[in-house]
């Protein structure tokens, strides 16, 4: 659930940020996405042999948790972002 709020979020912030053109940065993110998808059932399994099953579950969590602080920054910071919408008025009185 944790990183699935994620997700979202970095989607979200990217077209906050490249709100004129966001198609190689989604492209990146969506690129780097799939690789953690490949790298972190792996990760589960160091964590599994190290741990236990217990400890595992309480590093996933510890990971999870870090995503906190930068959704809240996002969040507190957000009038410093143009929306999509700003965006397009911006344009339309600019021409």
């Amino acid at each position: 659930m944790g990183m699935c709020t994620c997700y979202l979020a970095a989607f979200i912030t990217v077209s906050w940020v490249f709100h004129m053109d966001h198609g190689v940065p989604l492209v990146c993110l969506t690129i780097c996405t799939n690789l953690g998808q490949f790298v972190v059932p792996y990760l589960y399994e160091m964590f599994i042999e190290a741990f236990a099953l217990s400890g595992a579950f309480i590093m996933v969590v510890r990971i999870s948790i870090k995503c906190i602080p930068f959704s809240v920054n996002m969040l507190c910071f957000k009038e410093y972002y143009l929306t999509a919408k700003e965006a397009s008025a911006n344009r339309a009185l600019s021409e």
